[in-house]
């Protein structure tokens, strides 16, 4: 998304959008694109000093005044809708965004927000950010944020939200990330295979298939090595030497082959250095180097 999207988004939440009417809250770089658009200034005809787009609607105005009134900002007893907490969150002054942190508990659809501020140029505000991620994150919420989580951690002062993640990932249970190794964003999957293997929450055979199926030379590579790894302590099964030798992508083919050379059978390795169904001689060349010793 383009930060003229953010832009448009942070108006609508001024007009009282919902945040799924706004944006799409699905995508990473829609909270990203909302961060950036709610601080972006531009000058309306007969400014001289550049104003945020959602400040110049009605309900915009009123919202600068609340969130400034009397020089303190976010008064007790003041009582902010989700959309209107989401644009304090994105604020151009630290203290609007770090007030804003505290109220977070109450909308926990903001808590995207939160890992967006992990990152705050401001150390105030980006420390208690990391506080409240901290409270509120549970390995369920990880696993839901774990785009955008991931998509953050390339930012300079970005690690804190991935180290926390993976934290409380790295003990969760087979159901909270099988999805994400199924996930359509490929560092999603890379992420999540990371951890499974890590865990041994995959059996060879379902390493096996991985590897075969993935259409990413990472995920395929992390996959295969660990299938090997598996093979070598269990001897070799069909359950996984089958998926592995049967693939399309030739790494999980190389994977198998070298399977059956360790397990003394290099007679039935020939067969499978070409392409399914007899591909020409170039795949078998690249399975050839790709065959571990």
């Amino acid at each position: 998304m383009e930060i003229e999207d953010g832009i448009a988004a942070a108006v609508r939440l001024a007009e009282g959008a919902s945040l799924r009417e706004a944006f799409d809250t699905t995508d990473p770089a829609g909270w990203t694109a909302l961060d950036a658009g709610a601080r972006a200034l531009t000058r309306a005809p007969g400014e001289r000093l550049g104003t945020s787009a959602w400040e110049r609607t009605d309900s915009g105005r009123l919202l600068v005044k609340v969130l400034g009134r009397e020089r303190r900002l976010l008064p007790r007893g003041v009582r902010l809708t989700e959309s209107q907490l989401a644009l304090g969150l994105c604020h151009r002054d630290g203290r609007v965004r770090q007030s804003a942190l505290e109220r977070v508990g109450e909308h926990p659809a903001l808590l995207p927000l939160v890992v967006v501020r992990c990152a705050d140029w401001v150390p105030q505000v980006r420390e208690r950010a990391r506080e409240r991620l901290a409270e509120l994150l549970d390995a369920a919420g990880a696993a839901r944020l774990a785009p955008l989580i991931l998509r953050m951690g390339h930012r300079g002062r970005g690690g804190f939200a991935a180290e926390l993640a993976t934290a409380l990932l790295g003990g969760a249970p087979r159901e909270v990330l099988d999805p994400l190794c199924r996930h359509t964003d490929r560092a999603v999957r890379r992420y999540a295979h990371r951890l499974v293997i890590g865990s041994r929450l995959l059996s060879p055979a379902e390493l096996a298939r991985a590897a075969a199926l993935d259409d990413d030379t990472v995920v395929q590579d992390l996959c295969a090595d660990a299938a090997l790894a598996a093979v070598a302590q269990e001897g070799a099964r069909d359950d996984v030497l089958e998926p592995l030798l049967g693939a399309r992508n030739p790494r999980a083919r190389a994977a198998g082959v070298t399977a059956l050379r360790r397990a003394g059978m290099p007679e039935r390795a020939a067969g499978f250095l070409g392409g399914p169904g007899g591909a020409g001689a170039g795949l078998c060349a690249v399975c050839g180097a790709a065959v571990r010793g």
